[in-house]
């Protein structure tokens, strides 16, 4: 390859940054329409519910948190001596993170196949 023909390669590049094609964006009635027409699929009448544990658990993670905002809001305003109920209602956070984990695990293990086989065969 000679210098000239380098050359004419280096001419034809696009400077970066720039798209040598041309870029169309769609409409935005189009985007909006489609958004409009999206269905979601009913619940499914086999769908079990969340355990009471879980239930409880995420109640009191809840307002665990909403204790936590509280202690710190209250921190920033420059208050320094908080009740100790406010601390202990913080503490209600990861409480009910183990109990909603909790929860949930034992409801998935008993609703296992791998755990009702064994019962079957256990049973005969």
């Amino acid at each position: 390859m000679t210098a000239a023909t380098a050359g004419r390669r280096e001419s034809r590049r696009e400077p970066p940054g720039r798209y040598p094609g041309r870029v169309t964006s769609p409409e935005p009635e189009a985007d909006r329409d489609a958004a409009v027409s999206v269905r979601t699929a009913s619940r499914s009448k086999t769908r079990r519910k969340a355990a009471p544990l879980a239930k409880i658990g995420m109640a009191l993670f809840a307002v665990g948190l909403l204790a936590v905002f509280a202690d710190m809001a209250l921190f920033a305003a420059g208050s320094r001596n908080l009740p100790v109920w406010v601390n202990l209602a913080a503490m209600l956070a990861p409480v009910g993170l183990g109990l909603g984990l909790i929860g949930v695990v034992r409801e998935n293990r008993a609703a296992s196949p791998a755990l009702a086989a064994r019962r079957g065969s256990a049973q005969r």
